[in-house]
């Protein structure tokens, strides 16, 4: 059934004049020619209304021979490629959105969003380039039975002379261009001297008129952050690959800029771009921007998508759509239903789940044994699904709820802590104490749990109570933690795994129970690592248990009195 879409979507490379057609005797002489197989890939895209609709993207398979190292991806150099900046752009723009509120509270943030129309398509390759991204295909030939047939005389040859999708060098190529013009759609942004009514740029018509949530709606507040973003920041640009958005003040005193956000893409995009000739294009060739997608997030709103995430500017929030929650959450029931998975399914979930890791950074941890299994299926096609990984999954069901919910953006900047809790531990015992609040705590093991626990495993069960103090007794409505210790393994394992998760399973249940406390309180966590010659409170509260709570508070007033 991809047979037909795959020649539909060949025939558009070739009437674009991005692929060229040849004989396949021809591609079989061409000197230094590589033929490598299509690829359909299945993704949702947006129709000019907004509403989801399935989208096939063609592809190269650039590391078919991966194993073997001779692949154009495995070839590539990758010290010798630009360095990119997308990769941080939806944390910058996170940051470009809070500091606007925490500067202007009570007053809308507008936001949209251009595509860049084929963007990989819209870069040539050379000639030595495209000859190793050839392929083969089969025109459409019908048998008396109407059946599809492959024969040898209906096999043709495509050289690519764009871009190639599947390429690993392909974003940092076309990062080049795409940051030069999200740089200059910033500029635009802040420049005075541009004249909206007097310079338009072309399909400036197609951009809908900005849309504002009702007056009831309450604002989300802005809490103090650790980034440094100039007070007078009213407004900026920022890009993705090919995905160009913008925030901007929304107030009356501010309505030239706001102007400018509308339509500062479709100007820099033109400015850099060859004008578009419309009918008197030699060869079929679609606007830089979609027009389609222009028309669906181009106008300036306070709730939009930007890659994969709803973000509401009016209650600072950022949300795993509704299509997207659906779809994922029905696969991890799924999964929950099995005893075996595929490569395919569990390498697909691990894709999705990483994506929601962003926002809920506690979920990092329930990663590993997730990737362990899709690398056991890599090697041997399928994998099992330990009771482990099982419990993992039935807590991305409460990940993937929230993330759908809705996660305050001011747990995803970086924020300037509200609970600063300091642990330690002992073969003895655990304790520790919070400098904002006026709580000192220790605990000591009993025999069999002297026994029973690392050193390492117990500085890492007093961090998470130490966290946990913190968070039921910190006012804010979004704790931020910052957990210091002197265990490197322990602030390692407060954000992710990275020891065998069969041979220490009680790591697993301390991960959980942090996780879950964070996700009851709409707290963040931070954690930090301190010298042991610095932790001296926790580490007497974790050992001398020689001395009752009044000389021990006695002698920390005598030798700690701040």
């Amino acid at each position: 059934e991809a047979i037909p879409i795959v020649t539909k979507l060949l025939l558009d490379d070739i009437k674009c004049g991005f692929s060229i057609v040849v004989t396949a005797e021809c591609l079989r002489r061409l000197k230094h020619a590589e033929v490598y197989p299509y690829g359909l890939i299945h993704q949702t895209s947006i129709d000019e209304h907004g509403n989801p609709i399935p989208k096939k993207r063609l592809k190269h398979n650039l590391s078919v021979r991966k194993k073997s190292g001779l692949a154009i991806n495995q070839r590539t150099i990758d010290d010798q490629l630009t360095d990119t900046q997308y990769g941080f752009a939806l944390s910058r723009h996170l940051h470009k959105i809070h500091a606007i509120r925490f500067n202007n509270p009570g007053q809308r943030i507008l936001c949209n969003k251009v595509d860049i129309d084929k963007a990989f398509r819209r870069l040539h390759t050379t000639p030595e380039i495209s000859a190793k991204c050839c392929s083969t295909w089969h025109t459409h030939t019908i048998d008396s039975e109407g059946n599809l047939m492959k024969k040898s005389d209906t096999e043709v040859g495509t050289i690519l002379t764009r871009l190639p999708f599947g390429a690993s060098a392909a974003p940092a190529k076309f990062s080049i261009f795409s940051e030069i013009s999200f740089d200059l759609a910033d500029e635009l942004i802040h420049c005075e001297q541009w004249d909206t009514d007097e310079l338009l740029p072309p399909l400036h018509e197609q951009i809908p008129q900005p849309s504002r949530l009702e007056d009831g709606i309450p604002f989300g507040p802005a809490l103090p952050v650790d980034v440094q973003i100039s007070p007078d920041t009213k407004g900026g640009a920022e890009g993705y690959v090919d995905d160009g958005t913008n925030a901007v003040l929304d107030s009356p005193e501010n309505s030239k800029m706001v102007e400018r956000t509308r339509l500062c893409n479709l100007m820099a995009l033109h400015l850099i771009c060859r004008p578009h000739a419309g009918d008197d294009e030699p060869i079929h060739r679609s606007h830089i921007a979609s027009i389609r997608k222009l028309l669906a997030e181009g106008g300036l709103a306070e709730t939009y998508t930007f890659l994969g995430w709803l973000i509401n500017t009016r209650l600072l929030t950022i949300a795993l759509p509704r299509e997207k929650w659906s779809v994922w959450l029905k696969s991890v029931v799924q999964l929950l239903q099995k005893d075996k998975a595929s490569f395919d399914e569990l390498s697909t979930l691990v894709g999705r789940l990483e994506h929601v890791c962003y926002i809920i950074p506690s979920a990092r941890h329930f990663m590993n044994r997730l990737r362990l299994a899709s690398m056991i299926a890599d090697t041997y096609r399928v994998a099992s699904l330990s009771n482990e990984v099982k419990l993992d999954l039935k807590l991305w069901i409460k990940f993937l709820s929230k993330a759908h919910e809705g996660i305050s953006i001011n747990n995803v900047v970086f924020r300037s802590p509200t609970s600063i809790p300091l642990s330690d531990a002992s073969e003895t015992g655990i304790g520790g104490y919070s400098l904002q609040h006026n709580i000192l705590w220790r605990y000591e093991f009993t025999i069999e749990e002297q026994r029973s626990f690392t050193l390492n495993t117990k500085e890492y069960i007093a961090a998470v109570i130490a966290a946990l103090i913190s968070l039921q007794n910190d006012p804010c409505d979004y704790p931020c933690v910052l957990s210091l210790s002197d265990s490197s393994n322990t602030v390692s394992w407060l954000h992710k795994s990275n020891h065998d998760p069969a041979s220490l399973p009680v790591h697993n249940e301390i991960a959980r129970c942090h996780a879950s406390n964070l996700l009851e309180h709409q707290a963040s966590d931070f954690s930090q690592h301190i010298p042991g010659s610095d932790n001296h409170v926790a580490d007497s509260l974790s050992r001398d248990f020689h001395l009752s709570n009044e000389q021990l508070l006695s002698l920390l007033n005598h030798t700690c009195p701040h």
